[in-house]
């Protein structure tokens, strides 16, 4: 995006990258285990570079009802290093070994009623997630391929802050979160589900990023999410994060969607981040005929007023062929410089595809596009 950053600053390349994880179907005195390891080469020029090994060995206890569910759960993360290009003095096989504890646990509640002379269930699940690590320094390690989490409602109950192994967060904090769920009970599908959980720190997160200061707030925003089906074809979802300290809002995104079937998509979406973005997204998928549709997408920013990507195609399909050609222009740098490009894609059904580039790019640009569409 930016080709003013100097080498020295921009992603490392990662070759090779082996990953083994197992968890075996067999418990031990009701314990199960599992492992995940990871093997990296990091390689950038003009920048210290090597090799970076990582194990999580762990055993949880799963207590399960009907009812409720209580998992505890203990690891032990190693993360070796050997470094080339180092500094004078710095220190060319650090390592880290870090101890995670967690207590996972939550209950499950229902109840029948009815609305509108339909039958529904609907579910109260409230849950609980207690996480200890304890600090270790860890200023010495590199930072390879590390970074942070954008902080949702999937993050409340996991085990590190970071992105990546080059930093372990500690922690000694609690997540609370209460979700509720209506469903059809003929046909199981859910009609209604919505969230609100926030975290709550028992002590200042110390280790960070290079240059990030130490986080010392007692609680997370509070985070809440909604999702609703209208009928078969009509999707709705929002999330919103509160800020209770300073008593506003920090994130807003919502999102409608209607979709009929493979070839019949259309999405409308919001995003908003406190002085950072307001954009709004349109895309769609629409058929013409049988054998015609036509593809779009209008990603604007309301904060910069202009439009940031913008994209338009049509396809073909045949019994034995399908051709697509798509025509984008977007941002290229921070400058707001733009690009336009055109993609050609033919595909010889059973046997190969030129220019595989299309179903990519509409696959990342539309919400609900599938290359097999």
């Amino acid at each position: 995006m930016d080709p003013s950053i100097a080498s020295e600053d921009r992603p490392y390349k990662q070759l090779p990258r082996l990953r083994f994880n197992a968890a075996p179907r067999h418990k031990w005195l009701g314990m199960r285990f599992s492992l995940d390891s990871e093997l990296s080469e990091f390689d950038r020029d003009s920048s210290i570079t090597g090799t970076r090994i990582d194990v999580q060995p762990r055993v949880t206890l799963p207590l399960r009802s009907t009812a409720w569910y209580l998992e505890p759960s203990a690891s032990l993360r190693t993360t070796l290093y050997r470094l080339d290009n180092t500094d004078p003095g710095e220190e060319e096989d650090p390592d880290r070994t870090t101890p995670v504890f967690s207590v996972d646990s939550g209950a499950f509640f229902d109840r029948n009623f009815q609305l509108g002379g339909n039958s529904y269930v609907q579910t109260l699940e409230p849950r609980l997630f207690y996480l200890l690590v304890p600090n270790k320094d860890q200023d010495d390690l590199p930072v390879f391929d590390t970074g942070d989490y954008d902080f949702n409602f999937w993050q409340l109950f996991t085990e590190n802050r970071f992105t990546g192994p080059d930093r372990m967060g500690d922690a000694n904090q609690l997540a609370m979160a209460l979700t509720t769920r209506i469903m059809d009970p003929a046909s199981g599908t859910q009609r209604l589900r919505a969230s609100i959980g926030n975290l709550f720190y028992f002590r200042d997160r110390k280790v960070t990023l290079p240059d990030e200061a130490v986080e010392t707030d007692n609680s997370s925003d509070i985070l809440g999410e909604v999702s609703l089906a209208f009928g078969r074809r009509w999707n709705a979802g929002t999330e919103i994060h509160w800020d209770p300290g300073e008593t506003h809002t920090s994130r807003y995104d919502a999102l409608l969607q209607y979709k009929a079937h493979d070839r019949q998509l259309i999405n409308l979406s919001y995003r908003y981040r406190r002085d950072i973005l307001k954009q709004t997204d349109v895309s769609f998928l629409w058929p013409l005929t049988d054998t015609w549709h036509v593809v779009g997408r209008w990603n604007y920013s309301l904060e910069d007023d202009q439009t940031l990507e913008a994209l338009a195609g049509l396809g073909y399909e045949s019994c034995c062929w399908n051709v697509q050609v798509v025509g984008r222009s977007f941002v290229n740098d921070e400058d707001g410089d733009r690009n336009t490009a055109v993609f050609l894609q033919v595909e010889f059904k059973g046997l190969t595809s030129l220019g595989n580039q299309v179903d990519s790019l509409l696959e990342r640009g539309i919400l609900g596009y599938h290359e097999s569409f």
